[in-house]
């Protein structure tokens, strides 16, 4: 088999399909990695990127620019991405604030975008574990894939991570950054009522009703819990006492004379609202309560039998103490 020292191509896949252009590529890196150097003119910036390691760029025949592929590329104000579409495009394509979408063909749409826009961190991160996003073709090629920690949103602080720009976030939320900095989320209004019913569907796999009472007494401002139970109860149709945490004394005026039938708050919480209880006198069976959702934190077994130990003797047995932190852990995305 002919095994060359120099290959020479002009646009080798100009009028080719996609499956096609990425198997020429594959076996464009084969044949480099052995050894032949390749000089190829093309249009595709993804082709370049894929397959280059040194870049010119041409205009009418002159070399205006020529350098180290990702030198260049990071002097770019806008990059360019192709997107593969199961099925025809549609008629209309859809439009995208500071993008210019092209249809290349029926089934590829030609997208450039400002490099200001945060999609660029993702590639990067791809860029440094070694892989494209043209290598994720099975559940097992997840394994290749970085892992997104909290180290990352940290050195993005404050937007760097965002997935939409800054102005399509209707919401922020952050940790208490005790530990370092914040780590910041920004949720669209679809993500805020994604939530909400989330959180309704959550309460109402608890047991909660429309009509019911939800006493919300976890901590609301940056963090999340709070308002993610407040929305969701009312979105399932709950009167909302948007309690937040602390305050115990009042806790327990407002649980006794508000006469909540759910209560949302921290298992840790929970304990010290049933201490109060004890102290004021206050029988917990008294009280309207049928139904806890605890989350936002770990908590143990031991903890959940202290809760129904407190607990279950002021509920009436043919209701229940709902003691699963699945529902505000799924919410707070803790």
């Amino acid at each position: 088999m002919h095994e060359p020292r120099l290959l020479i191509l002009d646009e080798p896949t100009a009028g080719v399909d996609i499956e096609l252009r990425r198997s020429m590529w594959g076996f464009l890196q084969e044949i480099n990695a052995a050894g032949t150097t390749i000089i190829l003119t093309t249009h595709y910036l993804e082709e370049a990127e894929n397959l280059c390691r040194n870049l010119a760029i041409i205009d009418h025949g002159r070399i205006v620019t020529e350098g180290p592929m990702r030198s260049l590329l990071a002097k770019l104000d806008v990059e360019g991405f192709l997107f593969d579409i199961d099925g025809e495009l549609p008629a209309q394509l859809p439009v995208i604030e500071g993008t210019a979408l092209v249809a290349s063909d029926d089934h590829t749409l030609d997208m450039d975008m400002p490099r200001a826009m945060d999609l660029n961190r993702v590639f990067a991160a791809f860029d440094a574990a070694g892989v494209h996003p043209d290598d994720f073709r099975s559940l097992t090629d997840l394994a290749r894939f970085p892992f997104t920690n909290k180290q990352d949103l940290r050195d993005n602080y404050p937007y760097g991570m965002f997935a939409v720009p800054r102005e399509e976030v209707v919401r922020i939320h952050a940790s208490s950054g005790t530990t370092g900095k914040p780590t910041v989320v920004g949720y669209t209004q679809a993500d805020v009522d994604m939530w909400a019913d989330l959180m309704a569907r959550s309460i109402y796999a608890g047991g909660g009703r429309k009509g019911d009472i939800a006493h919300v007494a976890y901590g609301y401002g940056l963090f999340t819990g709070g308002l993610g139970a407040h929305y969701g109860a009312e979105r399932l149709g709950c009167t909302v006492i948007p309690m937040s945490g602390g305050q115990t004394e009042k806790q327990v005026q407002l649980i006794c004379d508000f006469k909540p039938t759910i209560i949302l708050v921290t298992p840790s919480y929970m304990l010290n609202i049933a201490d109060e209880l004890r102290r004021q006198g206050v029988d917990p069976k008294s009280t309207a309560l049928r139904i806890g959702m605890h989350g936002a934190e770990p908590w143990t077994d031991a903890m959940r039998a202290e809760i129904d130990v407190h607990m279950r003797r002021g509920l009436d047995t043919t209701e229940r103490f709902l003691r699963d932190g699945g529902p505000a852990e799924a919410a707070t995305g803790d």
